[in-house]
């Protein structure tokens, strides 16, 4: 399984990356931007996105609408980390079509579980094997 990790802080990048290793996840893509990620997007088969909201160029929320507006990308889930916390910004980033929603500071521990129960929604089944190993 191939993540695209996408924040502008290279510092926040680092740590969800560690956590995807902690977790057993090492295939990991990472973008400084939204439109840095969309480029990757086109270049690599990415399986799974974790998204800040709050990026120059092309915001979370943007890439989100891009993502999901293209028949060939909408299948690919997008979990959303920030520290926009309020109950009307989760709100905002679901209508728009995020997976799910992770607020930070946030840990390994929570990060497994929101990639485990978004992979069960669209699976319809559990899917901890996916968990286990890449």
């Amino acid at each position: 399984m191939i993540f695209l990790v996408i924040d502008d802080s290279s510092t926040q990048r680092k740590l969800i990356i560690q956590s995807l290793q902690e977790i057993g996840f090492t295939h990991v893509e990472e973008a400084a931007n939204g439109l840095e990620g969309y480029n990757k997007i086109k270049e690599t088969p990415i399986d799974f996105v974790l998204t800040d909201w709050n990026m120059p160029v092309l915001d979370g929320l943007e890439f989100t609408v891009l993502i999901k507006g293209q028949e060939k990308f909408k299948h690919i889930p997008i979990i959303m980390i920030s520290t926009q916390g309020k109950t009307d910004d989760v709100l905002t980033a679901v209508r728009l079509k995020v997976n799910n929603y992770i607020i930070k500071p946030f840990t390994s521990e929570t990060l497994q579980l929101k990639i485990r129960e978004v992979l069960n929604a669209l699976n319809k089944k559990p899917v901890d094997y996916l968990l286990e190993s890449e």
